[in-house]
């Protein structure tokens, strides 16, 4: 079978890939959970905009100046052809797909990361306060 990427650190079959998605959804359904950046997931990339931008979108957050600047950010980050439109989205695709290399819990990789999302809220709430 085809293999595909999961991460950086190993490689499984389409096969494998397509039943952990299916669980994923399933978890969510059943825990009436919203499921996310999974193939059939409520909210994932769409129309050209990755998943972060798609929540924003979804719970109208779209009037905050500083959270667009950051959606910036992940768009670059995360649209494979985009990474050139946020100087920032090379460092934040290197912090997450280092993150999956130093981190094997994945509440703590959650945690961590959280933390980089928050200081890049800050970061953006003061640039847009500068604009």
């Amino acid at each position: 079978a085809d293999a595909a990427a999961v991460n950086v650190n190993f490689w499984i079959t389409e096969d494998e890939a397509n039943a952990y998605w299916r669980d994923v959804l399933t978890v969510a359904r059943d825990e009436d959970a919203h499921s996310f950046d999974a193939p059939g997931a409520e909210f994932d990339h769409r129309d050209g905009r990755c998943t972060f931008e798609v929540l924003i979108d979804h719970f109208d957050l779209g009037d905050d100046p500083a959270l667009n600047r950051l959606a910036s950010v992940v768009h670059a980050a995360d649209i494979d052809d985009q990474l050139h439109t946020d100087a920032l989205g090379p460092g934040l695709l290197a912090i997450g797909l280092g993150g999956l290399d130093v981190e094997a819990d994945d509440h703590r990789l959650l945690e961590r990361a959280s933390f980089v999302y928050d200081a890049l809220y800050a970061w953006s709430a003061q640039q847009v306060a500068g604009d």
